[in-house]
């Protein structure tokens, strides 16, 4: 059944949300790729490659279309400052045994703006809950999502951003940081937030 619903997800999608795996040493792997911007006006590439087993497949949740086709939904406009138009950088969708897992990823510099992260990993999960009732509704599926999120940066000391573990944001204790190194070579599966939240359709 959880496969019916993963392809049922990844149809809802159109193609240029998607974005392609990669083998790697006989092992397939998510590429994540973003140009982060620095306070000195640079704009930096960064790339995260992760490994997993199963199936999985990414949205760039944030493309900007540039007029060249649809947003994702009409009103995700990132020209209006509202609400509705924030959303985080990417989500992995990932399939095991167990459950189907919703990594949520925003990427941003040494010098992160904490509060406006947390507002675009917010609204992916926002956006995440909205695809999943929208399918229960067409569907009477009710399969559950696991969902976790996760902020990306370049800083070395994130004392100053994260609690007392030295993982979560102080501002929002269910955001895991993570240096962009870090993930050099992980797993999905290995990726750590104790705060996941389920998401179900009764």
């Amino acid at each position: 059944m959880s496969a019916a619903f993963f392809e049922l997800i990844k149809s809802c999608v159109t193609s240029t949300y998607l974005r392609a795996n990669n083998l790697d040493a006989s092992r397939e792997r998510v590429n994540l790729n973003e140009k982060v911007e620095y306070p000195d006006g640079r704009r930096v590439k960064r790339t995260v490659r992760l490994f997993f087993e199963g199936e999985a497949f990414t949205v760039k949740l944030d493309y900007t279309n540039s007029g060249s086709c649809p947003p994702l939904y009409h009103f995700l406009r990132e020209d209006q400052p509202k609400p509705w138009a924030k959303r985080c950088d990417f989500i992995v969708f990932h399939r095991l045994p167990s459950a189907i897992y919703c990594y949520l990823f925003e990427f941003k510099s040494d010098a992160p703006d904490i509060v406006g992260a947390a507002r675009q990993l917010e609204a992916g999960l926002a956006w995440l809950k909205s695809l999943h009732r929208i399918l229960h509704h067409y569907t009477d599926e009710t399969f559950p999502i696991v969902a976790q999120k996760f902020l990306l940066t370049s800083k070395r000391e994130p004392d100053a951003i994260v609690d007392e573990t030295g993982k979560y944001l102080i501002h929002d204790t269910t955001i895991r940081h993570y240096h962009y190194q870090e993930l050099e070579g992980m797993d999905l599966a290995d990726l750590e937030n104790r705060n996941a939240v389920e998401l179900t359709c009764q």
